[in-house]
């Protein structure tokens, strides 16, 4: 954008008639560049840490000329227009200034939100089929496995004593954000 710019200058060495004299010329103006970060975003944890890639590719310059960017966040902070970064579990705000090599943008924040929702996978032990040798008896019922990217517990609803019939053992996996998953065994006396 250009901008016709004049002054009146005075040259107290010339006549009274041309006293005043206006000189005109052209300033071009630099326009202020934009961050645009983009989207707030929700990332599936992958590990402690979760690579998530950042896209300042909506940024922009009025003028048209190159940008450079400047990301930032509370562990760290990382240039270029699409830089890929590691996030730990939780809501991080990240923040994008660029800058067209005259003037930096204000910085516009985004959240990145990385979370865990992806249940444990379990795996019951195998059903029990015994001969009862009285009406209420104790079964060693085994234990179930289970993995996750973060910490397990395993607990199960067996009772102390088993009746004769089917029981329905329910085998819960829990992981560390609270998402949980559940295998059935079956123990028949």
């Amino acid at each position: 954008t250009d901008v016709l710019n004049y002054a009146t200058v005075f040259f107290p060495s010339v006549p009274e008639e041309t006293k005043t004299n206006a000189i005109y010329s052209y300033i071009p103006l630099n326009g202020i560049p934009v961050a645009v970060p983009g989207d707030d975003l929700f990332v599936e944890a992958t590990d402690d840490y979760t690579d998530v890639l950042l896209d300042g590719s909506q940024s922009f310059d009025p003028d048209n000329d190159p940008l450079t960017y400047s990301w930032s966040w509370i562990d760290g902070s990382m240039t270029g227009q699409n830089p890929a970064i590691q996030l730990p579990l939780g809501d991080n705000v990240i923040s994008l200034a660029v800058n067209d090599g005259k003037t930096e943008s204000e910085p516009v924040s985004f959240h990145v939100n990385v979370c865990d929702t992806t249940p444990p996978l379990i795996m019951a032990p195998s059903d029990i089929n015994i001969e009862a040798t009285q009406i209420m008896m104790t079964v060693l019922t085994g234990q179930a496995e289970a993995s996750d990217i973060f910490p397990v517990t395993i607990k199960n609803n067996a009772p102390q004593y088993f009746p004769i019939g089917t029981t329905d053992v329910i085998w819960t996996a829990a992981d560390s954000n609270g998402n949980q998953s559940t295998a059935l065994q079956k123990v028949t006396l």
